[in-house]
């Protein structure tokens, strides 16, 4: 979950849940992506360009067998 701890995440949060609500950037001499993603209405807490935790590794047929085992019991 993200931390809302400043007022520009606070105000993204609540201009994504409520869109008729107008929640301006925090006026601080910079536009950088935080500002960009709130003025397009997306949360500016966690930032689009920021890597993910996600990564993907291709299974052969024999590590398939074993994972989809262990998890739905045995297969024939």
């Amino acid at each position: 979950m993200a931390d809302l701890d400043n007022r520009s995440k606070r105000a993204s949060s609540v201009q994504i849940l409520i869109p008729s609500t107008l929640a301006p950037v925090l006026p601080d001499g910079t536009i950088d992506q935080a500002d960009r993603q709130h003025t397009a209405h997306t949360y500016s807490g966690i930032l689009a360009s920021s890597p993910g935790g996600v990564s993907l590794t291709v299974l052969d047929k024999a590590q398939f067998r074993r994972v989809f085992s262990f998890i739905f019991g045995r297969v024939n």
